[in-house]
């Protein structure tokens, strides 16, 4: 069996965390308890499964007798791969949770090395420009946990300082615009931690 190689980054998360938030992406609940957590599958999925409806997971780490393994090459990971790609053409869309979004929210930032005495300040001519980036995830059985790369719109890497400067380590999904599937349909990025 031939072993991918993944590449080391700082920017990582749990295989268990990357796994939750996916089932979330495909809009599949999971439950959970001081252990395990638990996924009722769709009907259709549950042939993938040796008919099983319900599935057991590791809250963290490696799967323990009777949870599920999220091995990179695993049936459970494999299953999901598939479903996202099925559904969202593998692709997340999202923004960085403290990005900008209107010219009110950066004026507090660039007026506040001003000092203005009895008198007003406006912000004209602002426009804001959205620059995309990719995120590339791979899964890493050696060390149980998921890696994280950034490429900038120019199509170089995004440095392990710079990532987390721009927001990208911690981002919110939003639905697919209309430019973003016509011209770039590979764009994703999810919330994770930095240990």
């Amino acid at each position: 069996m031939v072993r991918p190689i993944v590449p080391h980054s700082v920017h990582r998360e749990e295989t268990a965390q990357f796994v939750r938030w996916a089932l979330a992406q495909l809009g599949i609940a999971v439950q959970q308890d001081q252990r395990d957590a638990f996924v009722e599958l769709p009907e259709p999925d549950r042939a993938a499964f040796a008919g099983e409806h319900r599935l057991r997971l590791p809250l963290d780490g490696r799967a323990s007798a009777g949870q599920e393994s999220l091995a990179a090459e695993g049936r459970f990971l494999q299953w999901i791969a598939h479903r996202l790609a099925a559904v969202s053409g593998g692709a997340v869309h999202a923004r960085p949770l403290q990005q900008p979004m209107t010219v009110a929210d950066v004026t507090g930032s660039l007026f506040s090395a001003y000092q203005v005495d009895g008198g007003q300040v406006h912000l004209a001519g602002c426009q804001l420009t959205d620059h995309p980036f990719l995120r590339l995830s791979f899964a890493a059985d050696d060390d149980n946990a998921v890696h994280h790369f950034f490429v900038a719109p120019d199509g170089s890497s995004v440095s392990n300082d710079l990532a987390p400067e721009l927001g990208l380590a911690c981002t919110i999904e939003l639905a697919p615009r209309a430019l973003e599937v016509t011209l770039l349909p590979s764009i994703g990025f999810r919330c994770c931690y930095q240990p």
